[in-house]
């Protein structure tokens, strides 16, 4: 049962999983196949086209670029340094990896932005690859379409201040992939109960936590929320040595960063990264970001920013009204239900308001959408199945259509 030595069944069913991603077109319809590519190729030209035209905006992109830039000038390693101070207000797994980026392509737009653009090309093809394993072919592809069709996650044309997107150079989208991943994890625990899989959600978690901080333990708390209302006490009990293994991996790939920034700094640390960056932010408004109570849904009904809140909340609805009897035993609709819910509650009780912030619930409103599409396409009651699949088409291919051209004029 140790984490560290998963048996030949458990790599099996790994490579099992991955190798669908090569042989499920066998039984697919030509329509399906196009639709396939056609989504590939879209999801690399939202996350990739231009990158490096835009001018490096205020406030976090100019912020992150002169951190890289003091960390080269200083040669400070491990130590992360702005305007020549040591900076430590946000964990250093996006800016290590960006300091190997620009030895290799130098500091510039590009570099900088290839981490959340490599991320948020992954982060929809995995939406894609949840929806379609949990659910459906169809659950999978609708998913990956309404993430397309999502403009907050590519650009920002508004007058509403919202600057990170898969294509700023950003930690959101990292740690969003990490969230992803620890989610898709979880998903293959809860399926075949192999402790590698919940090892591998466990070091995730510790990746994304190491990104941008506390809200990559969500999928964790989950799911043993999810153990909680399922079990009893006595397999309960059992469950807890999870816990155990969980708390053990955090501690390994999170522990020695912070130890040392620690024993360095000692009460500034303290003070900048947790009281300041967690705390404050948490009970107060800082630097003037404030919000009304209803923030968050206020930017998921603007089509410039979600695809459509309206379709979400439907599909919540059906998906509770269908499924009210086992919902809390079925982890395939409670996590991303529960993901969903606990988003909304923590950031609109958090008193600094961003609007990317919201920016983790994307791909679990996209699953949900896609789920009930994928249902809906079941129903005996055709008249009303195409009247709502053709205003559901019609809305998505437009959203689509105005990212991608709004894409190629601002870029």
């Amino acid at each position: 049962m140790g984490i560290f030595q998963p048996d030949s069944s458990c790599i099996l069913l790994t490579f099992q999983n991955f190798s669908l991603i090569n042989n499920f077109f066998k039984d697919k319809t030509i329509l399906q196949k196009l639709l396939f590519i056609l989504f590939i190729i879209l999801s690399f030209t939202f996350c990739f086209y231009n990158l490096n035209s835009l001018s490096i905006s205020l406030w976090d992109e100019y912020t992150n670029f002169n951190v890289i830039y003091s960390t080269i000038e200083n040669k400070s390693l491990p130590y992360l340094m702005l305007n020549n101070k040591y900076f430590f207000e946000k964990p250093p797994l996006w800016y290590f990896l960006s300091l190997f980026n620009s030895q290799i392509f130098g500091l510039n737009n590009l570099s900088l932005r290839l981490i959340s653009a490599f991320s948020g090309f992954f982060i929809i093809l995995i939406t894609f690859y949840i929806g379609y394993k949990i659910f459906s072919y169809k659950a999978g592809l609708v998913s990956g379409f309404v993430m397309l069709a999502s403009r907050h996650l590519f650009i920002n044309n508004s007058n509403f201040f919202s600057t990170h997107t898969f294509r700023s150079a950003d930690l959101d989208a990292l740690q969003l992939l990490f969230i992803l991943l620890t989610s898709f994890a979880l998903f293959e625990f809860n399926k075949n109960n192999k402790t590698f899989y919940f090892a591998v959600a466990s070091i995730f978690t510790s990746f994304g936590f190491m990104t941008k901080g506390f809200i990559s333990l969500l999928p964790v708390f989950i799911y043993f929320l999810y153990l909680i209302l399922n079990l009893n006490k006595k397999l309960l009990k059992i469950k807890i040595s999870y816990l155990i293994y969980f708390l053990t991996i955090f501690l390994i790939f999170t522990l020695p960063w912070h130890l040392l920034m620690f024993l360095k700094f000692k009460d500034l640390f303290i003070e900048r990264y947790f009281i300041y960056h967690v705390l404050i932010r948490s009970i107060s408004t800082i630097e003037e970001h404030y919000g009304k109570i209803f923030y968050y849904f206020y930017i998921l009904f603007r089509k410039d920013f979600f695809f459509s809140m309206e379709f979400l909340i439907i599909s919540i609805i059906y998906l509770i009204k269908k499924y009210k009897q086992k919902i809390s035993r079925d982890f395939n609709l409670f996590f991303p239900l529960s993901f969903i819910f606990f988003i909304l509650i923590i950031f609109t009780l958090v008193q600094t308001k961003l609007a990317w912030y919201i920016l983790p619930i994307y791909p679990f409103a996209s699953l949900v959408i896609g789920k009930f599409f994928s249902d809906f396409f079941l129903l005996k009651n055709k008249k009303y199945q195409n009247i709502l699949n053709c205003i559901f088409i019609l809305i998505l291919t437009i959203q689509i259509l105005s990212n991608f051209a709004l894409i190629l004029i601002y870029n």
